[in-house]
């Protein structure tokens, strides 16, 4: 996987998915989807943040908020079939807070 922390916008999303999956268990972005890229943006680094916790993330895409505003709400929660989500996540959280932690040395 790329792992360009320095100038790469979407490794600061997957950080901020994986954090907001660990501590609350989902987290929400309200988005335009129209360009599409920031949608499949959202759903790329939310499926990343995923791996990096090691559980499956699962996105959910609302309706548009009415006819006249297009904006939708993603919704990011995970799932593990084993059973064992909150150990994983703590096992891919600390392993991906190591490898953050090496990158930064000098």
């Amino acid at each position: 996987m790329h792992r360009q922390t320095d100038d790469d916008p979407q490794w600061d999303l997957v950080l901020e998915i994986a954090s907001k999956l660990w501590y609350y268990g989902e987290h929400l972005f309200v988005v335009n989807p129209s360009p599409h890229q920031q949608l499949v943006d959202v759903h790329w680094a939310a499926l990343q943040a995923g791996r990096l916790l090691g559980v499956r993330a699962k996105v959910t895409v609302s309706e548009p908020f009415s006819k006249t505003d297009p904006r939708v709400t993603v919704t990011i929660t995970f799932e593990d079939p084993t059973g064992r989500v909150r150990s994983r996540a703590k096992e891919g959280f600390e392993r991906l807070l190591h490898e953050v932690r090496q990158q930064s040395k000098p």
